[in-house]
């Protein structure tokens, strides 16, 4: 058993060398008691190859002094992508006068579920095709979300690779405020706030998409049971991810502030009380027990929210 990048956890299933656990969750779990991103690795055949380590949705993270000091209106769940690179230029300066600048409105990630996927995604581009075989970077609308998404470097509102390098990566030169705005994950906020404890920020949900519609990515890196192992063994995997999996287990987790849990329950353990602040929605339970999908959850009710239930192989769900 291991832990895996979950956009890879399907090519293991398809290749023959992670085991189908959907008979082991129709056997020993109860469906109710999670939110749907319990099958992040769920093929459309019905097979789940992977179960979640957690739920990381990427939100807009922002500097609320940056944003006073420069005269610039804070961010809201209905910013566009637009709007977003508006307010970056307002905030990317050069404060002492060498003619570079050494604040930026904005920080890109070189990674995938932060760089450039929103960004392809939001501009109506796609990765794969449907049957998730043929890649799709040279459709005309994934070129413009790539072309928007490297152009921020380009006219100095991002700064480049360099450095971010130097600075120790985008969320350190964002706690340092060296950037005002980037997407951060769910779980950057432990770190963040450990290492920047001062540091006065939020989050906004992600800007919304050029149609209207919201693109939330997520990370959820996924255990997976080696499917050649001896029977005994894999049975003794699947008794670790059964623990992993119970509310005293996802609780743990929950208050770690790492993730967000799959298990119902425990995701009213997730620390409220830490920045950023906008998440305290967070506690509000459904009573009526619909599914946790974004517009009916208290998920959706936090700039991470709308996330939870977006998982699956480089899948993301548009939110109205």
């Amino acid at each position: 058993m291991w832990v895996q990048e979950n956009a890879i956890v399907l090519g293991y299933g398809n290749r023959g060398v992670a085991e189908d656990l959907a008979p082991y969750i129709k056997r020993d779990l109860n469906d109710a008691d999670y939110i749907s991103g319990l099958y992040a690795s769920k093929t459309p055949d019905g097979k789940v190859y992977g179960i979640p380590h957690g739920i990381n949705p990427v939100a807009l993270a922002y500097n609320k002094k940056m944003f006073a000091d420069a005269g610039v209106a804070l961010p809201t769940d209905d910013w566009t992508y637009a709007d977003m690179i508006e307010a970056a230029k307002k905030l990317t300066k050069d404060t002492n006068g060498d003619g570079k600048p050494d604040q930026y409105g904005f920080a890109i990630s070189q990674g995938i579920t932060q760089g450039w996927y929103p960004w392809t995604r939001s501009y109506g581009g796609q990765v794969l095709d449907e049957t998730k075989t043929k890649a799709m970077f040279t459709d005309p609308k994934s070129i413009e979300g790539i072309q928007a998404w490297a152009n921020l470097v380009k006219d100095g509102i991002s700064p480049d690779a360099d450095f971010l390098k130097v600075a120790g990566g985008d969320w350190k030169a964002f706690g340092a405020g060296k950037v005002a705005m980037y997407f951060m994950q769910y779980s950057n906020q432990t770190i963040i706030n450990k290492e920047f404890a001062d540091l006065d920020y939020d989050t906004v949900m992600m800007p919304k998409s050029m149609d209207g519609k919201r693109i939330v990515p997520i990370v959820t890196n996924s255990w997976v049971i080696f499917s050649k192992a001896k029977q005994d063994s894999k049975d003794a995997a699947w008794e670790f991810l059964k623990y992993y999996l119970s509310a005293e287990s996802q609780m743990v987790l929950a208050k770690s502030g790492t993730a967000i849990p799959v298990q119902k329950n425990a995701i009213t353990e997730l620390d409220v009380n830490t920045n950023p602040k906008n998440k305290k929605g967070v506690q509000r339970r459904d009573r009526r027990g619909r599914r946790h999908d974004g517009r009916k959850s208290v998920l959706a009710r936090m700039a991470f929210g709308g996330a939870a239930d977006l998982c699956g192989y480089l899948r993301t769900k548009a939110l109205a």
